[in-house]
């Protein structure tokens, strides 16, 4: 090709950068910039670059789509109009057309006329200098015979297969300066080795290299062959600088004499990804040369591998680590911080691993890399990594850090640790927070997703990536790669797309301080960062201690054992296995003997004692008898051995205290009773013999000074503590490491979690989500969901019942579920469910059997019935005795997950204890058997009754209030017993059955029969709810759904004229219907027949009740009414007040200083009713609840005044009493005597305990009325 014929193509070229839509002005000011302008095709208006901003800055589009830009400041170099990228490029980077040109070549990646006369002179010189290929094939790199050219450090010449022809790369820079003498023993190696070509292959299409830049990084290969070329090198340096190299290390054969390493051979530890098993064989890598800013050869290292020989660094104490860290771990890519480009005059990239550097470095992005993410951590002990890396940045003057690891899918993979997933962007983190307390600018990054191959995000596949995609042509392939990761490491703030999205940053700084309500991957990030930066003042003992211990006692030179005190460090080394210890300084004169024996024992195993000077006598005493000594590998062991008690003693003098370990992973969230929270730890000890003991939730606050500790710990058998105050500290310390930010919840209750939504069993949980129902313990008995942790509480193990189970029988319950062919077990629990049916009936009787189905099964969804319906039932079966009724409901509690003989609660035990039984469970029944009414005192049965719609009050005491006597019951019990209350509040929330003898069908052998199928079969209803509860959210609303159609139903209404006993039919009927509809897929044959008896049997019961519907239905839901404070004004309708009684009954109610009314008793305490205007507030509630009201005011006050507490007007034939009240209009009242009003006195009773809070006061069992708080039990 002639020179026209060039000019001819760069002509073209030229026309192909205008095309190309990287040379648009628009695109240009964004990338760079890392902005967006709006408007499409319009013309759009910015800050101008070129002024610094301090103007605007306009750009306008031509009819051929090119861009135009225009200053509009007069003062400004680009105010003149009509300008494109070219003359842009002059003016901002100050230079001539040609050096604009050449940029926008470079940015397009079309070569220009001085590269393709380049071009041109390096293909002619290549075809007259170069020789023929060896090989064309590439097949026998491996023939160092045939390759003496590679082994000189010549480049190969380039293949001849057709496959890897690529447009070559620009000229890279000289980074390798050997010297021609003081060759180092790196340097020397390096000039014996040579890069195969399929290694060089694979450096071009893997990483993205082109050839200049494989030579001018002087990689090469590892091959089997290299053994022979290197063995020179073993005459031609000292054996210590071999040794500390790498290079070489002792023969297996004969420890005296030196060999090359087997990595620099063709050897290399290989991993199975399948079974992580680890192998050491044949497989030939990359070795790569580590450079430093003068172009010497500092290290070699295999790829992802390393030169340091094992054994010999494990025989020699922390003084080889300290001296000669050097080679195992270093930084590579010094050289990419000389001649830096003038953007990045004070910013540096910090990646993982060589290739990652490169593939920045060939892009003009300076880089580092570490040999591996945790690359600081593990040097952590020195700190020689950091202090290297510290001065390292700051001889380049580096400011700022940008630290980017590899991103990798985790998707599909079983990750041991939750960390796991977001394990590089913690190491990421660490890096940059070590970087910024050393006074750098640090942030980091993660690789988007969108990079991913093969599951991973890398610097160097992305350019291979971008090198396939530009068909081989390196220089287009680096441009594009440039400008991709320019924008990435620069782009700090949040930008909006073209098309109006947010676009987060990509990198930012390391949050120094954690929200309170993180993500899932904020907090376990935040966690694992904690435990990384804590430095602990107290240790576990482990192998590494018996092994220290049985080294320093066994093999220590018997010159040093005496001034060491060997017997008895090595026998606090092993007493410290198994348990924690404290590292104890030595005094400071031991300290001195100690660091002076030590530096005097590494020099005699480096090379000996010549003309070293020994001021202390006896240790030159000591060291003169050791140089006598004749040298072999026992007098060598021994020094080693002494050498490592010195460095123990100096830095790990062990001070042991416990023969035990403790593993806490997470805190225990507990709430007391008063509602405050305590912060538990679920504990795990370990003994000295690895045994573990069960998960002990521990109270914290007791482990805060040691006699406490001690108290804690003699209760635990088996674990001593010898420590005090300054062991306990550091231990706790320790000790809250893992489980920082790992707070779990506490659950005092089995069934319904209201805060989690969990159902809680005794094997496992149930959630809400169809895909995973089923959620198990972990091997510490947690329960997760959601991210969130929940634990049993320890008080279970003493609940009333024995814990419900879905798995009896198993000791693996995760795994018998996940045996389960759900099909088959549908198929089978339609039988158990159509037996059970069978023998309920049969039980009862009549249809009564379907009510007690019903009526059980209707407690699995009483979360939602409490929600949609205001109220969950009870089942209540009265029989006489020997009629079967608690055997028979002891059976069919089976369904909901009882075990055989879950226990029973009597009357016969305290009110607190029954109470306290009802807060146990929630949506599982509590099983009180042998109801008596003269048993049932009014607390209890009022306390029972507000069961029904979880009004959390004891004795009507309203939620929120100060009363001592707050509390809540969670489940309405299933009652049994020959008695049904008399109490017409607790009657109307009970489904009522009557199970009798008499009533059974069949004789009396086949009444016997029935009753040992029942007890027999009855082992495997609990397969009928646990299948309901794998749809528990489905069967739960279909209830409520059926429940409120029926409810609703004109027949229902008329039938049942008290609302909530119609509630509980409804209820009961729609569990049975649905449970038999989801087992069996089909309804009732003769579900007609039973909705009729459902409906009739509530009629019959609603009649029992409309007699006390005064009391009941109107006082009770007015009362409910003030404590919801559903309207404000209903409160002022109904009050307690004292007042004085005349003899004619006129009213006078006393006003002044409440609070001493109502504590020095004046008066009577009376109910004030306004009884039209609260009767009215009655009406518009249920109205809103679109409830009928089947009561009138006439009715009520006719039945009022019936009563004994009713007070009669003075005026003979009034209805009401005429009087004023404060702050209320009405004149017309009803008046009630409060002591004497019977159950009405613990409905209203909440008003007056509520006056007494309004006045600072409470209420005494005994009826005193006394300050808030004055009261000592």
């Amino acid at each position: 090709m002639d020179e026209e014929s060039l000019k001819d193509a760069s002509r073209e070229a030229w026309k192909e950068v205008l095309a190309h839509p990287a040379a648009d002005l628009r695109r240009y000011l964004e990338q760079s910039r890392n902005t967006t302008f709006k408007g499409g095709k319009k013309p759009v208006a910015a800050v101008c670059p070129l002024c610094n901003g301090k103007n605007k800055f306009g750009l306008t589009p031509t009819p051929d789509g090119i861009w135009l830009f225009k200053c509009f400041s007069n003062t400004c170099s680009a105010n003149e109009g009509g300008r494109g990228l070219e003359d842009f490029l002059k003016r901002e980077h100050s230079c001539d057309w040609k050096q604009a040109r050449a940029m926008m070549h470079q940015m397009t990646g079309v070569p220009g006329f001085e590269e393709l006369l380049e071009e041109k002179r390096c293909k002619n010189k290549i075809a007259k200098d170069s020789p023929p290929p060896a090989n064309a094939t590439g097949n026998d790199t491996h023939n160092h015979e045939s390759s003496a050219s590679e082994r000189s450090g010549n480049p190969p010449p380039p293949t001849e297969t057709g496959d890897d022809t690529t447009a070559g790369g620009d000229d890279a820079p000289d980074f390798i300066r050997i010297p021609d003498l003081g060759r180092n023993v790196y340097e020397t190696a390096w000039l014996l080795l040579s890069l195969t070509n399929d290694h060089r292959r694979e450096l071009r299409t893997k990483r993205g290299l082109p050839d200049e830049w494989i030579d001018a990084l002087g990689f090469r290969s590892s091959l089997r062959g290299n053994r022979e070329l290197l063995e020179p090198l073993l005459e031609k340096f000292p054996i210590n600088d071999l040794l500390r190299s790498g290079i070489a290390v002792r023969r297996r054969d004969d420890w005296k004499k030196l060999r090359i390493a087997d990595q620099l051979c063709g050897k290399a530890v290989k991993k199975n990804r399948e079974t992580g098993e680890e192998t050491f064989g044949d497989d030939e890598r990359v070795i790569i040369p580590y450079i430093d800013s003068d172009g010497r050869i500092v290290g070699l290292r295999p790829h992802k591998m390393g030169l340091s020989n094992s054994e010999h660094r494990n025989e020699v104490a922390s003084e080889f680590y300290e001296k000669n860290h050097h080679n195992l771990r270093i930084v590579y890519g010094e050289h990419f911080l000389v001649d830096r480009p003038e953007r990045h005059a004070h910013r540096c990239v910090i990646c993982e691993g060589e290739h990652k550097a490169q593939a920045l470095a060939y892009c003009g992005i300076p880089a580092i890399g570490f040999q591996g993410i945790e690359f600081l951590y593990q040097n952590r002990e020195t700190g020689q990594a950091e202090r290297q890396l510290v001065a390292l940045l700051r001889k380049h003057k580096i400011r700022e850090v940008v630290v980017i690891f590899d991103n990798e899918d985790k998707t599909g993979k079983e990750l041991k640790r939750r960390k796991d997933e977001f394990i590089a962007e913690i190491w990421a983190r660490y890096t940059a927070l070590k970087l910024e307390d050393n006074g750098f600018q640090a942030l980091f990054g993660v690789l988007p997703d969108a990079w991913m191959e093969d599951g991973k995000a890398d610097w160097d596949s992305r350019l291979a990536w971008h090198l396939r995609r530009a068909k081989n042509d390196h220089r287009r392939a680096r441009t594009v790669a440039n400008l991709e990761f320019e924008r990435f490491i620069t782009a700090r703030q949040t930008r909006t797309g073209s098309d109006g999205t947010r676009i987060p940053p990509t990198v930012i700084p390391v949050p120094r301080q954690m929200e309170w309500l993180m993500s899932f991957k904020e907090d376990v990030i935040g966690q694992e960062l904690n435990r990384l930066n804590f430095d602990p003042d107290c240790f576990k003992g482990g192998k590494h201690d018996l092994d220290t211990a049985a080294e320093i006692n066994g093999h220590c030179h018997p010159l040093f054992r005496d001034l060491l005190g060997a017997e008895k460090l090595a026998s606090n080394l092993r007493k410290c296995y198994g348990g924690f210890y404290v590292v104890k300084p030595p005094s400071e004169k031991l300290e001195a003997r100690t660091a002076l024996l030590k530096h005097v024992l590494s020099r005699e195993l480096e090379g000996g004692l010549d003309d070293f000077e020994i001021k202390d006598k006896s240790i030159a005493t000591l060291v003169k008898a050791l140089t006598k000594e004749e040298h072999s590998e026992e007098r060598t062991r021994g020094i080693r051995a002494a050498l490592l008690a010195c460095n123990t003693i100096l830095y790990r003098n062990p001070k042991p205290f416990s023969d035990f370990t403790i593993i806490s992973k997470y805190k225990v969230m507990v709430t007391e009773p008063d509602g405050s929270i305590r912060k538990d730890r679920l504990c795990i000890f370990i003994d000295r013999n690895g045994r573990k003991s069960k998960p002990q939730q521990i109270d914290w606050s007791r482990m805060s000074s040691a006699q406490e500790a001690r108290k804690v710990l003699n209760k635990l058998d088996g674990y001593h503590f010898s420590g005090g105050q300054n062991e306990i500290d550091p231990m706790v310390a320790l000790i809250d490491v893992d489980n920082y930010q790992q707070t779990i919840i506490e659950i005092d209750t089995y069934g319904h979690d209201r805060d989690s939504g969990l159902i809680l069993m005794g094997d496992c949980a149930l959630s809400d989500d169809p895909a995973k129902p089923f959620l198990f313990p972990d091997n510490q008995g947690i329960i997760w969901h959601r991210g969130i942790g929940y634990k049993n509480s320890e008080s279970l193990d003493t609940f009333c019942h024995k814990p419900p189970l879905l798995f009896p029988g198993t000791p693996n319950a995760k795994k018998a579920y996940q045996e389960i062919d759900w099909e088959q077990e549908r198929r089978e629990v339609a039988l158990i469910w159509e037996k059970a049916i069978t023998i309920a009936t049969s039980s009862f009787g009549d249809m009564s059997g379907y009510g007690m189905i019903g009526g059980l099964l209707q407690y699995l969804a009483h979360p939602e019935t409490l929600s949609q319906l205001s109220g969950k039932p009870g089942l209540w079966v009265q029989g006489a005795k020997g009629s079967g009724k608690t055997q028979t409901i002891k059976a069919y509690m089976r369904m909901l997950g009882y075990v055989e003989n879950y226990g029973l609660v009597g009357l016969t035990g305290t009110k607190v204890g029954i109470e306290r039984s009802l807060s146990q469970f929630d949506c599982l029944p509590v099983h009180i058997d042998e109801w008596r009414n003269n048993r049932a005192d009014d607390n209890l049965v009022g306390f029972i009754t507000n069961a029904y719609n979880g009004i959390a009050i004891a004795k009507g005491t309203a939620m929120g209030s100060k009363s001592i006597r707050l509390s809540r019951a969670a489940t309405i019990p299933v009652v049994t017993g020959e008695d049904m209350t008399i109490d017409a509040a607790l009657l109307s929330r009970y489904f009522r059955l009557t199970m009798s003898r008499a009533s059974r069908t069949g004789s009396k052998d086949e009444q016997d029969a029935n009753f040992s199928e029942m007890q027999e079969i009855s082992s495997q209803f609990y397969r009928i709810g646990r299948y309901l509860m794998k749809h528990r959210a489905e069967y739960a609303r279909k209830v409520c759904d059926k429940a409120l159609e029926m409810k609703g139903l004109k027949h229902t209404t008329n039938a049942i004229s008290d609302p909530r006993a119609r509630e509980c039919v409804s209820i009961c009927f729609a569990a049975l219907e649905e449970a038999q509809h989801l087992i069996t897929g089909e309804f009732f044959e003769n579900g007609g027949e039973i909705a009729q008896w459902f409906v009739e049997h509530g009629r019959t019961s609603s009649q029992e009740i409309e007699k006390d519907i005064f009391r009941l239905r109107w006082f009770s839901d007015c009362v409910s009414m003030i404590s919801a404070n559903a309207d404000p004004n209903v409160k002022k309708f109904l009050q307690v007040r004292r007042a004085g009684i005349a003899a004619d009954n006129s009213i006078n109610v006393l006003k002044g200083n409440m609070a001493d009314i109502y504590r020095k008793g004046e008066g009577r305490l009376l109910i004030l009713v306004a009884a039209k205007e609260l009767f009215s507030a009655y009406q518009r509630e249920q109205a809103k609840q679109r409830e009928t009201v089947p009561i009138n005011i006439r009715n009520i006050g006719h039945e009022l005044r019936r009563e004994r507490c009713w007070i009669p007007a003075p005026k003979k034939g009034a209805g009401t009493h005429r009087f004023t009240v404060e702050g209320f209009h009405t004149q017309s009242w009803w008046v009630l005597d409060y002591e004497t009003s019977g159950d009405l006195k613990d409905i209203v009773s909440t008003i007056y305990e509520q006056a007494l809070n309004d006045h600072e006061l409470e209420l005494m069992p005994d009826g005193r009325v006394v300050p808030m708080g004055s009261y000592q039990p």
